[in-house]
């Protein structure tokens, strides 16, 4: 008996593993490059917001309470020709912690209500007694921008360094 088997011959096996090599070598090339791209598009994106923040945001605040004591308004004011697309108000106790709503749920609260260049916004917040006002030591504001680049990339930005704060009974600290 003889055995008539025939496979393919190496040259031709060669071939074919550079093939499919190039291929793969092909795919993983393209994947990485968008990959950079995108990367290097959000980080240019991040840090022109960043600039932005530092030249271009400058808040003012003032705030009062209503005579029930339940209310608190926060009144926001853009000094520069940027306009603000919202804000992060942080209630915190006099230790620095995050306040709570009658000791349920911390008051950190992002509000997208835009505040246009050199205009003021005003922010209302209702509490179910005056006692989470009595135990709010400061509020703290920070504005949040919209950044679009030349190439159209947008992001948002929380200006953490524009950040200001309210420190009861009702003085700004700026």
């Amino acid at each position: 008996m003889r055995n008539n088997k025939k496979g393919i011959s190496p040259l031709i096996a060669t071939v074919l593993l550079i093939g499919f090599t190039i291929v793969l070598a092909a795919l993983v090339m393209r994947w990485g490059s968008e990959l950079f791209q995108s990367t290097t598009t959000t980080q240019g994106c991040t840090a022109e917001a960043r600039i932005e923040c530092a030249t271009d945001i400058d808040i003012q605040l003032s705030s009062t309470n209503n005579s029930a004591g339940t209310n608190l308004e926060i009144f926001v004011s853009s000094n520069n020709n940027k306009d603000i697309k919202g804000f992060w108000f942080r209630g915190k106790d006099k230790d620095g912690a995050s306040s709570t709503f009658d000791g349920t749920a911390a008051f950190t609260q992002k509000e997208l209500t835009p505040v246009s260049a050199y205009s003021t916004g005003e922010f209302t917040f209702t509490f179910a007694s005056d006692s989470y006002l009595l135990n709010t030591n400061t509020v703290e504001v920070i504005p949040i921008i919209d950044h679009v680049t030349d190439e159209g990339t947008q992001c948002e930005m929380e200006c953490v360094d524009k950040a200001k704060t309210i420190r009861f009974p009702w003085s700004i600290n700026n």
